[in-house]
């Protein structure tokens, strides 16, 4: 009798090796039996190949995810070379004002000691032209009214000095506060580009992360795509034994040689479980349901090396 409990590929696989032993032993049976997989194996077949399919689209939609990251990346560190640059131009800059700065503070100090200098002359000669009248007219001595003007002449001692001093002071105050203006601006300037440099950075890591990522998935999903490439070869082959003649029974070894052949497979699932199998058909038990019914991107069989 047929048995009623056939339902999937792997009950397939493991009916072969008893059909076999029918073939010899009670050729009637066996004809049942093959009749059961004969009635299943097309539209399983169908099935597999549109597992295929999906696995092969959803490789080449994450292909793209992994180009479109690649881009990603490369924009974020171009413009990171861009905002070194930057800054390695403004540090230039810097440099340069810095310089002027303190040539124009030098000027300033220079000109205000000329100015202090000056101005005690000034003061020096002011004091002394009229200290030395006071003591003639203490004296009782005349001098003549033109002799007066020493005073006037001797405040104006200095006084060039004083205003030349004056007019390089401002000068080089304005200079020093647009140069100290200037370098502020540019080093805030800095900063905002450092600050965006950092967040760039970030950027760029959590980009090679998804892309470690989808690199790890898209290669995980191209070893489920030639193991389910390998069912599909099992799969026609064991259809065409099912419907084949006097090579049936061949065939029909054939398929159990390989599907029970010792070749070892780690089965596991995104959520880390993993299961060791020694052979094809033990593989196929651990994945089917998951790979058929369930979210096959979850559930991967891939052979050790």
């Amino acid at each position: 009798m047929a048995d009623k409990s056939l339902t999937n590929g792997f009950e397939c696989l493991k009916l072969v090796s008893q059909v076999v032993t029918d073939l010899q032993i009670n050729p009637k049976a066996a004809e049942i039996q093959l009749g059961s997989i004969k009635a299943i194996v097309p539209t399983y077949l169908d099935q597999i190949k549109g597992k295929v399919q999906e696995f092969e689209n959803k490789s080449e939609d994450l292909k793209r995810r992994e180009y479109q990251l690649e881009r990603n990346i490369n924009d974020k560190e171009r413009e990171q070379d861009s905002l070194r640059k930057k800054n390695r131009g403004i540090e230039v800059d810097i440099a340069r004002e810095r310089a002027l700065l303190n040539d124009f503070s030098a000027r300033k100090r220079r000109a205000e000691s000329d100015k202090q200098d000056a101005e005690n002359k000034k003061d020096a000669a002011v004091a002394g032209t009229i200290g030395g009248a006071a003591a003639a007219v203490t004296l009782g001595v005349i001098f003549p009214p033109s002799l007066f003007i020493t005073v006037p002449t001797v405040a104006a001692v200095g006084t060039t000095t004083i205003v030349v001093a004056d007019k390089e002071i401002s000068s080089c105050r304005e200079r020093i506060s647009s140069l100290e203006r200037s370098i502020s601006r540019s080093e805030a300037d800095i900063r905002s580009n450092n600050t965006k440099i950092d967040r760039n950075n970030d950027a760029i890591s959590e980009l090679k992360v998804q892309q470690t990522r989808l690199v790890q998935e898209r290669g995980e999903l191209r070893e489920t795509i030639v193991f389910l490439l390998k069912g599909v070869e099992y799969f026609e082959l064991l259809r065409v034994g099912v419907e084949g003649g006097e090579s049936k029974t061949s065939t029909l070894q054939n398929i159990v040689k390989k599907v029970n052949a010792k070749q070892k497979f780690k089965v596991f699932s995104s959520k880390g479980g993993e299961v060791v199998v020694n052979s094809f058909v033990e593989a196929w038990k651990q994945v089917e349901s998951k790979l058929l019914d369930g979210d096959g991107s979850n559930f991967l069989a891939v052979k050790f090396n």
